[in-house]
């Protein structure tokens, strides 16, 4: 290998003849005559140095080797010709944990992230030793009623919790999912529940307890300003005090005695002379044995009929009283011309008296009066009836 170096610069001088050992010589390219044969020196004839931009070899032999910015090397580790090589994905930086960021790589590449401090009040925690690379820590919120586990001052977007506890809370919206359609009650363990609702018979709701209980109360005189005009113009009916020989003893007050349908208005503090509205009506006349007209309304032989006036409003006949005059005696009835009361018998000691009748005569309806035989000479009648003017 001596020999083909010497020849080698032999060649590259031309001959030039050498008067002085050269220092350095300049060449564009030096190439060996056949591939992986011939050697740049041995290795007990060794170049001292040498320097390259760029080196590509298949094998390297050396006893130390120095690398820029690292310290020079007498060993190196040794393995399996596809584990232990480890290259930096990115340049490093002081003060940085590296990682993996490879898997099965080759060569296997590292990454770097940078330390830091977690800083956050005390519900927000972390169990020991535990440590995160590379991706999001975890991080568990722990809530009690201690006061290292209270929050202080925080807005969620969202918040779930099975049990929590708050001195001050606010939400635009609150949702509790045990509660429906009611109001809302606290119970003796401030949990909150449906409100049942209260109510009061024939009374109505004078107050409300803490706890939503109510107070009854009745309506009293002293509850409603009866100074007031009172429009009832919309009603179905108003009820005014009523009752059999109600008394009225103040004036203005107003009852209705069912007993004789008559509306009693107080004029006085004298309960027995009230104004008296009857809903009663008495009629009646004289009729004379020699001047009656037989009508033979009632189609009965032997009887004499008795037509009266027609009535504007329809009436209800309720009383019928007749008495003769004279020697003699009759039965007498009143009718409508198909619905006739009974017979009683009419004299001067025989008073014909029927109660309790129920005849109704049409409005423009006519009022019969019959007779029927007469028995001695009685002279004439006299006989009145009682109606009450149906409504319109």
């Amino acid at each position: 290998m001596k020999h083909v170096l010497w020849f080698v610069l032999a060649s590259l001088l031309f001959g030039t003849a050498v008067y002085a050992a050269p220092i350095s010589t300049l060449l564009r390219n030096t190439l060996p005559e056949t591939t992986n044969i011939y050697d740049l020196g041995t290795s007990t004839a060794k170049w001292n140095r040498l320097f390259a931009n760029y080196a590509s070899t298949t094998a390297l032999n050396a006893v130390t080797i120095c690398l820029d910015g690292d310290a020079c090397r007498t060993t190196w580790p040794s393995s399996a010709a596809t584990l232990g090589t480890v290259a930096t994905g990115t340049a490093e930086t002081a003060g940085q944990l590296s990682f993996f960021t490879t898997t099965n790589g080759y060569p296997a590449r590292l990454g770097s992230v940078a330390t830091g401090t977690l800083s956050a009040t005390y519900p927000l925690q972390t169990n020991a030793s535990r440590f995160v690379v590379g991706g999001n820590l975890t991080i568990s919120s722990a809530l009690a009623t201690t006061s290292q586990n209270t929050w202080v001052h925080q807005i969620f977007d969202s918040l779930f919790a099975t049990n929590a506890s708050s001195t001050n809370a606010t939400t635009t919206s609150l949702y509790v999912t045990d509660l429906t359609s009611a109001l809302s009650l606290f119970d003796a363990n401030s949990r909150a529940t449906e409100y049942a609702g209260t109510s009061c018979t024939n009374q109505f709701v004078r107050s409300l307890s803490a706890a939503a209980v109510a107070t009854c109360a009745t309506v009293v005189p002293a509850d409603v300003d009866l100074t007031a005009s009172w429009d009832f113009g919309s009603a179905t009916g108003f009820e005014i005090p009523n009752g059999s020989g109600p008394t009225v003893n103040g004036v203005g007050e107003i009852a209705l005695d069912t007993t004789a349908n008559q509306l009693l208005v107080a004029t006085s503090s004298n309960a027995s002379f009230p104004a008296v509205f009857s809903m009663e009506d008495d009629k009646g006349g004289i009729f004379s044995t020699s001047t009656l007209d037989y009508l033979g309304a009632f189609g009965a032989s032997g009887t004499t009929t008795v037509k009266l006036f027609a009535p504007k409003r329809a009436q209800k006949i309720t009383d019928f009283y007749c008495t003769a005059t004279g020697a003699g005696t009759s039965t007498v009835r009143i009718g409508n011309g198909s619905a006739s009361s009974s017979y009683a018998v009419s004299g001067n000691f025989a008073v014909a008296d029927l109660s309790n009748l129920s005849i109704a005569v049409a409005a423009r309806g006519a009022i019969y009066v019959e007779f029927g035989t007469l028995l001695g000479t009685p002279d004439y009648w006299s006989c009145n009836y009682t109606s009450i003017q149906d409504r319109l």
